[in-house]
């Protein structure tokens, strides 16, 4: 579209190699909250109207940011991630690896709960510092001390939409990079299934921590998911002992690893099996292993 309007968090390119159809243009979804089990088109899903097109000053949408996205996104449709996704390449390589890690990055950083979690942190910036009777000229943020300029304080108090969109899109181009290497420095490793079973969600990049809650990448029980095709789902931790770049036979069909990835989508569940058929399949592993569905 010349505006950008559908705007995609998870990329159709990488959805397609989770498609049910021989054509690669549907994908099962089902949904945490309600609902049934929907056939839909990947070009109907994981989507937000302007998501990362704000408007600018004179009215017109700025759609710098989306077409960065666009080029990066080609990496899901070329050689080396089909490869990655059915054979066993490589994870040392540098190329390939700094490639991976910068779009899962992206993809972690570009979900619209960071959006959300934006816009609640501006929220609860305002309301402090309306109740306080003068302005800080600095404040101190994860132990850094940040000077701050009351002259911009009007603007920021009175940032609408697309001003807490903007700043987001600034947020995901500075953090990424930097989130990206700490990715590459984590140990990798590939878990195989011998069929094509495994599923993806709307947050495929997933940090998996034992307590339920995000505790951060750096945290040394922190571990990433990130499904790659219906028979591989890398895996990132801080397990330093162990050797990097291993492959590794799912165990349980991969029904493990899929209640793991259901668990920490954000709603939806995209699989390119019947619905039903994955569902019992978490069923049973969460009553072997004592997991309760919350």
């Amino acid at each position: 579209m010349s505006d950008y309007k559908r705007n995609h968090w998870v990329p159709q390119g990488y959805l397609r190699h989770f498609a049910c159809d021989p054509e690669k243009k549907r994908i099962w979804r089902f949904s945490k909250d309600e609902g049934d089990p929907e056939r839909k088109r990947i070009d109907k899903v994981a989507y937000r109207h302007h998501l990362y097109t704000p408007r600018s000053a004179d009215g017109t949408r700025d759609t710098s940011f989306e077409k960065r996205l666009s080029e990066l996104e080609r990496f899901f449709g070329e050689r080396p991630w089909e490869v990655l996704g059915s054979d066993f390449v490589d994870l040392g390589w540098q190329p390939l690896r700094k490639m991976i890690a910068l779009n899962a990055a992206v993809m972690f950083l570009r979900n619209p709960r960071a959006l959300e979690t934006t816009r609640a942190i501006h929220d609860r910036f305002v309301a402090f510092y309306k109740s306080v009777p003068e302005l800080p000229q600095a404040i101190t943020l994860n132990g850094r001390k940040v000077t701050m300029d009351p002259g911009d304080w009007p603007a920021f108090r009175d940032a609408g939409a697309d001003d807490i969109k903007r700043n987001w899109i600034e947020i995901i181009g500075k953090d990424a990079a930097a989130l990206a290497k700490r990715l590459i420095a984590m140990r990798w490793a590939v878990l195989v299934a011998e069929e094509p079973v495994f599923i993806t969600s709307d947050h495929p990049v997933a940090a998996i921590h034992p307590s339920l809650e995000f505790k951060g990448v750096n945290d040394r029980q922190t571990s990433i998911l990130f499904p790659i095709s219906l028979t591989r789902v890398l895996s990132m931790d801080h397990e330093m002992t162990e050797p990097d770049g291993q492959y590794y036979a799912a165990p349980n069909r991969g029904a493990h690893i899929n209640l793991l990835i259901w668990r920490f989508a954000t709603e939806h569940m995209y699989s390119s099996r019947p619905v039903d058929l994955v569902l019992k399949e978490l069923v049973d592993e969460a009553d072997r292993s004592g997991f309760q569905f919350l």
